[in-house]
């Protein structure tokens, strides 16, 4: 029955083409978007899940930025500790020429002044953006040695923490900018603590030589006797300009540093060369373990970042699992959506065309 005032098929025909064009939207949005969700309201958990791995990874990216700029500067130091260590060759090389008194120490000195030349150079050289680890400044405010590098990130239950790994650059302190206290006749009660002067203390004790005949070497940093009273010299730098002095028997010598040898002075008899190249070679020594411990940081940061980005990867890929479209099935009810709407249309069409009908009666004759 065809009504003037309700067409019911025209009404049932309306809603089904509502009902394909809001579908048709949709799937129109995802072929655009390339995502099944795009926003809390078509899927509020999967969206809700796939923004944190979103953050987290735009964490992980920054971690990597982090991690590979410590390794610039990890990378740099080491270059830079690496040619220290061939100018120290070239000195304990010079010193044993030295030692045999058959060069003029004179010539022998142009030698040694090079090779603490270019370790000067290298010690203030060796920077990125700003950050020196050979050459610095212990009494500066804020300095401390321990440098606390980024090495990972993990979400938790109370939030996001970073992990890190403390780096002690007291290793490979090669000079020490801070001012000089007198002329080493100021003594303290305390020795200097830290690695550092555990270190040059181990260096003064490895190249003394024992008694009788021999010598003692000392930091100015190490114990000393006075009046009666154990004191501790003051002075403790880096390796390069941490001097020494040599204790002959009852006569001391004069104290001198790796950065301050001169085999042109009159003091530089044999015993004071053999100091000069025990201290040379156990310096040596001690950073060499410094620049293993580089390395060896260097390698771990590179492990970590690739990590991290493995992390991304895989994020990236539990994100497409939870909000991406699938494409070729969305293009294809794309097609049969569009489809449907004609048909619709046509459908509309005919059901508003029903009530045309009345007026096309054909006449009656009476």
């Amino acid at each position: 029955m065809t009504g003037l005032l309700t067409n019911a098929s025209a009404s049932v025909a309306l809603h089904t083409l509502r009902l394909i064009g809001r579908d048709l939207d949709a799937t129109a949005q995802r072929v655009a978007t390339g995502l099944r969700v795009s926003s809390a309201s078509d899927g509020a958990a999967y969206w809700a899940i796939a923004t944190t791995l979103r953050a987290d990874n735009g964490s992980l990216d920054a971690l990597t930025d982090v991690i590979g700029f410590d390794r610039t500067v990890l990378d740099t130091t080491s270059f830079g500790l690496g040619k220290v260590l061939e100018q120290l060759n070239v000195m304990s090389a010079t010193l044993v020429s030295a030692m045999g008194g058959q060069v003029d120490p004179a010539k022998l000195q142009h030698s040694l002044a090079s090779a603490q030349g270019l370790i000067r150079t290298i010690g203030d050289s060796t920077v990125v953006n700003g950050t020196n680890w050979l050459s610095v400044d212990t009494g500066s405010a804020g300095f401390t040695a321990r440098k606390d590098l980024v090495i990972g990130l993990s979400r938790q239950i109370a939030g996001t923490a970073l992990g890190t790994m403390a780096l002690d650059t007291s290793g490979f302190i090669l000079f020490d900018a801070k001012p000089r206290e007198g002329d080493g006749s100021e003594f303290s009660p305390v020795p200097a603590a830290g690695s550092l002067a555990a270190s040059l203390r181990e260096i003064a004790r490895t190249a003394s030589t024992p008694s009788p005949g021999g010598y003692q070497l000392q930091t100015w940093d190490g114990v000393s006797h006075r009046g009666g009273q154990t004191l501790c010299l003051t002075w403790n730098y880096g390796f390069m300009d941490t001097r020494y002095y040599v204790q002959d028997g009852p006569q001391a010598k004069q104290p001198f540093s790796i950065a301050s040898i001169d085999l042109s002075s009159g003091g530089a008899d044999k015993s004071m060369i053999l100091a000069y190249a025990k201290v040379v070679d156990a310096t040596r020594q001690k950073l060499l373990d410094g620049a293993a411990r580089l390395g060896a940081t260097s390698v771990m940061l590179g492990a970590q970042q690739d990590f991290a980005r493995h992390l991304m990867a895989i994020n990236a890929s539990a994100i497409g699992t939870l909000v991406d479209a699938d494409i070729e099935a969305d293009s294809i009810r794309l097609k049969a959506l569009q489809t449907q709407q004609q048909l619709g249309l046509q459908t509309l069409n005919v059901a508003n065309s029903a009530s045309q009908n009345v007026l096309r009666a054909p006449n009656r004759t009476v």
